[in-house]
């Protein structure tokens, strides 16, 4: 699940309780904490003293994810601990502990021993060599998208390279490590990081100083994810359609294959068919060799609603007639070129509430 984390540091002591109150189906909340130090500005944050989250935690009820951006994470964490409730993360700079000489396994065993998530932070000219044995004692990583400290900077597009690496790091260890990303997000770019492997998003004007949405649409907006998933045989199609859906700035989760070599396409229906059911997605794709097996496994679960689709009218009146919640293609019998129309044709059309009779039907257990 892409989980959004919105950042309140423009915001000042006295637009603390409104500015939470927009974001209240958020996943996470933002804090971001300096010490007036580490990231060479003249002044601590509002957030270095954590009594200004009263505010925060007295009109929210989402958990709150701090970030230390401080040269002693190993003292300041303290205060944020103390909080009641506790954050559920807390983040600090492998930076920091380096150049303090503090031991980041000490900091990530502090934060745990208070019954929070313990995060580490990476600024973007760090390589992950700093932290790769530091993984499988983490919850997330929090990657810098722009250099913590300075105002005005866009996202940084190498960033990109990072978190694909991380995330293959990750994998290879059979981790469940979150990847955080936090710089420069905004509704419109949104897509890269969630595309390279991005769990958790933070942003801060992006949601709150949108010019067309407010805060909660922003948001929505952020987490409307497709979740992608193909058996060997589909894999070459849906590689495909990640690079056509890449071009069009649609975000995507890939729950796999990622190569061609032979597995169970059961497996990979139940990837993109579980969390669809649990809430977490509202639409996903699914390639196979044919289509016909990956989708017949997918129906199985009531609630989903795959369509194996062949052409643009088909692929128009599953979302149209059938609200199909996952499109069905076949790798072996589908040209890229009719892929692309028939996403276009079910990812732009809407259902027709006059089928809706025949939709409970159909979502009735038999």
């Amino acid at each position: 699940m892409v989980k959004i984390s919105p950042s309140l540091f423009q915001f000042k002591s006295s637009e603390l309780a409104r500015a939470v109150k927009k974001i209240s189906h958020a996943d996470l909340i933002h804090i971001d904490v300096t010490d007036g130090t580490f990231v060479g500005q003249d002044k601590a944050s509002l957030f270095y003293d954590p009594a200004k989250l009263k505010a925060v935690q007295a009109n929210s009820d989402v958990p709150l994810d701090v970030h230390l951006m401080v040269e002693d994470p190993l003292t300041d964490l303290e205060k944020y601990a103390a909080l009641s409730p506790r954050p559920e993360y807390i983040s600090f700079h492998i930076e920091a502990t380096t150049k303090s000489g503090q031991d980041p396994k000490a900091v990530i065993k502090k934060i745990r021993s208070y019954g929070i998530k313990p995060a580490i932070a990476v600024n973007p000219a760090t390589s992950l060599a700093e932290i790769k044995g530091l993984l499988k004692s983490l919850d997330m990583v929090l990657l810098m998208s722009v250099v913590p400290g300075l105002p005005g900077q866009s996202y940084i597009s190498d960033v990109n390279d990072k978190i694909i690496e991380l995330k293959g790091m990750i994998d290879e260890k059979g981790l469940e490590t979150l990847i955080q990303v936090d710089g420069g997000i905004k509704l419109e770019n949104v897509n890269i990081p969630i595309n390279a492997g991005a769990d958790v998003i933070v942003s801060g004007t992006g949601i709150f100083s949108h010019k067309s949405y407010s805060p909660r649409e922003v948001i929505d907006k952020m987490k409307s994810v497709i979740v992608l998933g193909s058996d060997h045989g589909g894999y070459e199609l849906k590689e495909k359609i990640r690079a056509y859906l890449d071009n069009k700035g649609i975000a995507y989760k890939d729950m796999g294959c990622y190569d061609t070599q032979s597995v169970d396409y059961p497996n990979y229906a139940d990837k993109v068919c579980k969390p669809i059911l649990a809430g977490e997605y509202k639409r996903g794709m699914l390639f196979c060799g044919t289509g016909i097996g990956i989708s017949i496994r997918a129906n199985r679960y009531n609630g989903i609603r795959a369509a194996l689709v062949h052409n643009e009218k088909t692929a128009k009146l599953a979302a149209e007639h059938n609200n199909a919640n996952v499109l069905v293609m076949g790798g072996r019998t589908t040209s890229v070129q009719m892929a692309k129309k028939m996403f276009d044709a079910w990812y732009t059309t809407k259902f027709e509430e006059r089928h809706q009779r025949r939709l409970d039907m159909l979502d009735k257990k038999c």
